[in-house]
């Protein structure tokens, strides 16, 4: 680090007015001038940063932290990484419940100032908190960083609802780097096998979403094949989604097979059928469309038709009679309108560009 030295602040000192100081620092603190006080505090320069060091470290037992908020944005404006540093490893912790949830937003605030350093000093401190905290903005902040060894920290931060949406952003923006490790996260069931804790699925799903949305390399699609017979439906589908995107002709008509089958969906699930819809939909491959009329109608010779009841109200008396053919006919159909559809607004946007 290369804080700004203590001479440097001093001189700034001398040079500024303390009440102007002073009226910085209770404009940051107000409710309705707060960011007029982050402009003057920039405005004041390095004379600034011994009360913003103070105001960030207050604390307060309301769990407001609006003024500490503005402190960071002013000190990273000020580029004074040294003062978030410092205030990162201080290690405080609050045994108020309130103080502490004031203070966890204030630390991802502070992650999020340092790592506009792009120092390599930042990113091995933002490593090093992410075990002890991996809060959101903590996970945010090293993502931003780009590199290698955040991965783990950041596949481990998608079991979480708090911290998935910034591991997942992050882990996108990585791109290619981070295929390998999201295959083995989609892999990993803990603690075991037998007894997966939801939270692990929660991560697998997640690592699944983010690989269809990357795009997966065939190669890698063989460590993925049998995820399509998983127990967990969801898991199911998006292996489906997959297949019918990567894979070869033998395993998309696995794919479709299952997916016909995960339409029935366990006793009492409701929605699978309009799911498995939606994963195969994704499908563009017209041979794939008679792949599923070939499969479907091997299927029709062993069920004539299936009952599927409404779940929506445990009193409605109305039952839907449907084939399997059927099902896949409009399913069909409904990939081939999705073609249409996509096709008419790419012509409509060539015929808009020539205007």
């Amino acid at each position: 680090m290369q804080p700004i030295s203590r001479q440097t602040v001093s001189d700034a000192q001398r040079a500024v007015p303390q009440h102007a100081v002073e009226r910085a620092v209770q404009s940051l603190r107000s409710l309705h001038d707060g960011d007029r006080g982050v402009i003057e505090a920039i405005e004041l320069g390095p004379c600034m940063i011994p009360a913003l060091r103070a105001l960030l470290s207050e604390r307060d037992p309301s769990g407001l932290f609006n003024a500490r908020l503005r402190a960071i944005d002013a000190l990273a404006a000020l580029e004074a990484y040294d003062v978030l540093a410092d205030f990162l490893t201080s290690g405080r912790e609050s045994g108020d419940p309130v103080e502490r949830l004031g203070d966890q937003v204030v630390v991802s605030a502070a992650a999020r100032g340092i790592a506009r350093s792009r120092r390599e000093w930042a990113f091995q401190l933002l490593l090093d908190l992410s075990h002890r905290h991996p809060w959101s903005g903590v996970i945010a902040a090293l993502g931003s960083f780009r590199r290698k060894e955040a991965i783990p920290i950041l596949t481990a931060a998608l079991t979480e609802d708090e911290t998935r949406m910034s591991a997942e952003a992050a882990l996108k923006a990585m791109g290619p780097s981070a295929r390998n490790a999201l295959v083995e996260a989609a892999n990993l069931r803990e603690p075991t096998a037998a007894n997966e804790s939801e939270s692990s699925l929660r991560r697998r799903r997640s690592a699944l979403c983010l690989l269809i949305e990357m795009g997966l390399p065939s190669k890698l699609w063989p460590r993925l094949r049998h995820l399509m017979d998983e127990s967990d439906i969801q898991v199911a589908l998006l292996a489906c989604k997959l297949c019918l995107d990567v894979a070869g002709r033998e395993d998309r008509d696995a794919a479709i097979a299952r997916l016909c089958q995960l339409r029935t969906g366990p006793p009492g699930w409701r929605g699978c059928r309009s799911i498995s819809i939606s994963v195969a939909m994704r499908s563009r491959r017209k041979s794939d469309r008679a792949h599923a009329r070939e499969i479907d109608s091997g299927c029709l010779r062993d069920t004539n038709g299936l009952m599927l009841r409404s779940r929506s109200s445990p009193s409605c008396n109305v039952c839907e009679t449907s084939s399997r053919a059927s099902w896949v006919l409009r399913l069909m159909s409904s990939i081939e309108a999705g073609d249409g559809a996509v096709s008419a607004r790419r012509r409509s946007g060539s015929a808009a560009n020539r205007v």
